[in-house]
């Protein structure tokens, strides 16, 4: 088995790197074959939004203008993914969410490759409480490729090394990557399905999960659920596809030349 660990954080051998090589460390003990590459080593620029990726069905359009693409087809090429980030103001480092939205072609474009592989995202946060989104971001990503988490947990650490004292943060990496190739989900949050615990009400009075859209219902003493996942699955990633993106195509062509003549009132300076 190939695992690949990335690093997010511009720090090299910081908090959240150590973390991740850890991982490796324990997959690597499991008979893995590890590879690690830091984010930031990349030139990844943003998404234009011109959607030909979804259109096409492919890789994006402009591959060759950054390494976004390199990256995925590294990712790809593994069997497993370890993923650490820094918390950067309540969640994670812009560069996660560049390389996330250059990702669609790889969410709807090249028939989600990395559908069933296991992955584990270790977030690492200066103080506690100020994580709020971290791992549901990296869980974002990783869930829009496809990937299944088998662990996720946030340690916290300020200087550069410093989570290297906290042994527990330390062994508990090391068992992400063990759990990573015996493919077995340890730690669950309070969704059933994504493992997040980021949710909203809704109109109906439901709790709903931000991240995957399970739903549920508060009753004394716990949460029962009435529906449970709703967009990272395979049926329904490609029931948004077909009926929510392709239909915008022609409706958008049928209608470019009045959206022409509208828009001329703002192109005034």
């Amino acid at each position: 088995m190939k695992v690949i660990g990335i690093s997010v954080s511009a720090r090299k051998f910081g908090n959240t790197e150590l973390l991740v090589k850890e991982a490796l460390l324990g997959a690597g003990e499991m008979g893995a074959e590890t590879t690690f590459i830091r984010l930031t080593d990349f030139k990844i620029e943003p998404c234009e939004g011109c959607i030909n990726c979804v259109i096409k069905r492919s890789e994006c359009v402009f591959k060759d203008r950054d390494d976004s693409m390199k990256i995925y087809r590294m990712i790809t090429e593994h069997d497993g993914l370890i993923l650490g980030s820094p918390t950067y103001i309540l969640g994670v480092p812009a560069i996660l969410k560049m390389l996330l939205d250059r990702g669609m072609a790889y969410m709807y474009g090249t028939g989600r490759p990395n559908l069933g592989k296991p992955a584990v995202a270790i977030g690492v946060a200066g103080v506690r409480g100020w994580e709020a989104f971290t791992l549901p971001q990296m869980a974002v990503f990783l869930l829009s490729l496809g990937f299944r988490i088998v662990d996720q947990f946030v340690a916290y650490a300020q200087g550069p090394g410093e989570i290297l004292f906290d042994r527990n943060a330390v062994e508990r990496a090391h068992r992400a990557g063990r759990l990573l190739i015996e493919n077995t989900t340890e730690y669950r949050g309070t969704c059933p399905s994504c493992g997040q615990n980021l949710f909203r009400l809704t109109k109906d009075g439901l709790i709903e999960c931000a991240v995957c859209g399970t739903e549920g219902e508060i009753e004394q003493g716990g949460i029962r659920w009435v529906k449970v996942e709703k967009r990272w699955g395979e049926e329904e990633v490609i029931e948004h596809f077909e009926k929510k993106i392709l239909p915008s195509v022609p409706r958008f062509l049928k209608s470019r030349h009045k959206i022409k003549e509208l828009r001329k009132r703002y192109l005034k300076k």
